[in-house]
């Protein structure tokens, strides 16, 4: 993911300047996660996965739906126009059914990070009792459903950021290539 992030956020063959600085968010984010999962600490890495999803959508919006939106724009897109408005709308969401299942399970990694973010499904109210229930019983991390996220998220951004993007592997700098190949390689063993 980090190589696919890396090498999107300094293509710009066909990436306008808000997909690459969206791409580097979201290479930033990964590195967060990278730092969050180790403490088991479910709210933390909900944090960093609601954020990861945003902004994979966001990426798909810029390139499928307004390709000419500004970095700013697109940073302050809310969700409604961002999901609802721009990337449901598209054609490549509604005539591809591969994408469409992934990018509605990116939508839902999105929005049931941002329901656990926000306490919608529990009935913590306060930040005193959350500590509390975390030092008495433990964290609620469900490693099934990290591992399944971690795939879904993965196999979006392998699989369907190259096509987006319209990487060509002839107009890549060579460092971009190097590290593109290297990460095709070590995916096929």
């Amino acid at each position: 993911m980090l190589t696919v992030f890396g090498v999107t956020s300094d293509y710009d063959v066909n990436n306008s300047l808000a997909v690459r600085t969206q791409s580097k968010k979201a290479q930033e984010s990964t590195l967060r996660l990278l730092y969050a999962i180790p403490t088991c600490e479910d709210l933390f890495i909900s944090a960093c996965f609601r954020q990861l999803s945003e902004e994979l959508l966001k990426i798909v919006y810029a390139k499928t739906f307004n390709n000419s939106v500004t970095s700013e724009t697109l940073s302050g897109l809310k969700y409604r126009h961002l999901w609802n408005d721009g990337v449901k709308s598209t054609s490549l969401y509604q005539n591809d059914s591969n994408f469409k299942k992934i990018l509605d399970q990116i939508n839902n990694i999105f929005k049931e990070k941002s329901d656990r973010l926000h306490s919608k499904n529990s009935n913590l109210n306060n930040s005193t009792v959350y500590l509390q229930q975390i030092i008495t019983d433990g964290t609620d991390l469900s490693r099934k459903n990290l591992y399944s996220t971690i795939t879904t998220i993965s196999s979006f951004t392998i699989d369907w950021l190259p096509i987006l993007c319209d990487f060509d592997i002839n107009l890549m700098t060579m460092s971009q290539r190097s590290l593109f190949l290297n990460m095709v390689k070590s995916l096929r063993y």
